[in-house]
């Protein structure tokens, strides 16, 4: 019996049918991310388990469960990456681009974390990464903020996302709170979940992310993180939510907002679907970091950033369906029907191809009747039809179709390009 191939588990492909609204997208982000002068980055899919262990924490479900780690052929203890930033700033550390110098960059691509899959969540998806080095104050927090809700207007859901952000002071306030947080909850175990209880002895603060209901009740009593916060911390956090205030936009102040990885600091934030019937709501969050470019053995750098689930938001966008069908590549596409391969033809069509090397142009070696192709040009939702049905030695005419017109020409071949550029 033949073995029958399939990929794995919570690894996905994605084919041509959607891959063009990856694109749409991506675009859209690449465009305005060059207005604010970010720059890309391309970082390895791999790294030194120990990175992991140092930036994101070993007491962390990441590290604990979900990690892709093995030995190379080496001896090395290898992972494959679950997040973006710790290697963005490994990168950046050992090729110098943070000595006396600020970064704004940003990235595309796979991560990897051995997660339950579900919708929009899966074991190798794509995360849309920015991040920012050497920016002390609040204005980068704020344009951070800014570029999201640009792209949310580009993509026209700003309507249907809210903002929460909160502030989760310093290491050492954190500390502070931690300890009477831990206590509190020691108090009330009997009524926490498994996994709160899990972490409460090992992470306390994460309990605060739990989504069990009974433990969200209990947690309604539990000590509050920002009274905790030392005088910078708050007073910085106060100053962004005047700036937020003050360019009118809309959020949400939410005390269990304190993120997964143990790096963050001060300001932390997220965007997620304005639906509480969506069990996962989170779509791109972020926060600063500005201890981390130092615990992995750079200078002190104050850094902060974000990144966008791919999966999460593409999945919102189709379930919305609002997808601009202006931008669909099929209003572009020029369609040359030919019966038979000629160099005549094919000279035509390179031709057009360097006058237009923006268009797709989609080339059909077909042989039907006349009548069919008519049959197949009307059923089509092309734009802009170029038709040979026959070659004329004399007149070296052919026919020309604008579907959304319903005009039709007889043209010259060497009239073709200039009467496509009027109309395009």
């Amino acid at each position: 019996m033949d073995h029958k191939f399939q990929s794995m588990r919570g690894i996905h492909d994605y084919l041509p049918k959607e891959i063009y609204l990856w694109n749409y997208i991506e675009k859209i982000l690449k465009k305005i991310l060059k207005n604010y002068c970010y720059s890309e980055i391309r970082i390895p899919i791999m790294e030194k388990t120990f990175l992991f262990k140092k930036t994101i924490g070993s007491i962390t479900d990441i590290f604990e469960k979900e990690m892709y780690s093995f030995i190379d052929l080496g001896g090395n203890k290898i992972s494959l990456r679950p997040e973006g930033t710790a290697g963005c700033v490994r990168a950046c550390i050992e090729n110098g681009l943070l000595h006396n110098q600020v970064q704004k960059l940003w990235y595309l691509g796979p991560m990897f974390r051995y997660e339950r899959p579900q919708k929009g969540r899966y074991r190798q998806f794509y995360q849309f990464g920015v991040e920012t080095f050497g920016y002390i104050g609040i204005e980068i927090d704020l344009e951070l903020i800014l570029i999201t809700i640009r792209l949310w207007k580009k993509l026209n859901i700003l309507s249907k996302l809210k903002l929460e952000i909160n502030s989760i002071g310093s290491k050492k306030s954190r500390s502070l709170y931690e300890s009477d947080l831990k206590k509190f909850l020691y108090k009330n175990k009997l009524y926490l979940d498994k996994k709160s209880i899990h972490r409460m002895y090992k992470n306390p603060i994460r309990v605060l992310d739990s989504k069990n209901k009974n433990t969200q009740k209990i947690l309604k009593d539990a000590p509050i993180l920002k009274d905790y916060l030392d005088n910078l911390s708050s007073v910085r956090f106060k100053n962004l939510c005047i700036f937020l205030d003050e360019m009118k936009i809309k959020y949400e102040l939410n005390s269990h907002l304190v993120r997964g990885l143990d790096y963050y600091n001060d300001t932390v934030f997220e965007w997620k679907i304005n639906d509480d019937s969506s069990s996962k709501k989170t779509i791109c969050a972020g926060g600063r970091y500005d201890k981390l470019v130092e615990n992995i053995g750079g200078k002190f750098t104050p850094a902060m950033g974000f990144a966008i689930g791919m999966e999460r938001l593409i999945l919102m966008y189709k379930n919305l369906s609002i997808i601009n069908k202006s931008n669909s590549h099929l209003n572009l596409d020029i369609n040359i029907l030919i019966s038979e391969l000629d160099i005549e033809y094919l000279k035509l069509i390179e031709k057009i191809r360097n006058c237009f090397s923006n268009l797709r142009i989609k080339v059909n070696f077909i042989n039907l009747s006349k009548k069919k192709k008519i049959e197949f040009l009307n059923n089509t939702k092309i734009s802009i039809v170029l038709l040979i049905l026959k070659k004329d030695e004399k007149s070296k005419k052919i026919i020309l179709k604008n579907f959304k017109t319903g005009e039709i020409k007889m043209v010259f071949y060497k009239d073709v390009t200039t009467i496509l550029k009027s109309i395009f």
